[in-house]
């Protein structure tokens, strides 16, 4: 949160449960390893993405699949799509 997104004390942040209850929150301080923030606002009402997401990605060898599927969903994802890409290591067998 603050190295790749470069959020600072001060920032609001969205903290979204699976409970489906939002809480508006500002980051209060930041230490190495962890973010504190305090709650500006809590909401109970469900919601969707402002947008939908589809993930393309070349075939993974093993169950990979699966757990990219299952993470994919989890953060919001509407659609997975794979395809067969150049460097795939796992190559699509058009006979079945």
């Amino acid at each position: 949160m603050t190295h790749v997104l470069r959020m600072k004390e001060g920032d609001q942040i969205y903290l979204v449960f699976s409970d489906q209850v939002t809480i508006q929150a500002k980051i209060t301080s930041i230490n190495e390893k962890q973010v504190f923030v305090k709650e500006v606002a809590k909401e109970s009402q469900e919601k969707e993405l402002p947008l939908s997401i589809t993930i393309a990605c070349g075939y993974p060898k093993g169950d990979k699949i699966d757990w990219m599927v299952q993470k994919a969903t989890e953060l919001g994802a509407a659609a997975f799509i794979g395809f067969p890409a150049k460097t795939s290591i796992v190559k699509w067998d058009q006979k079945n």
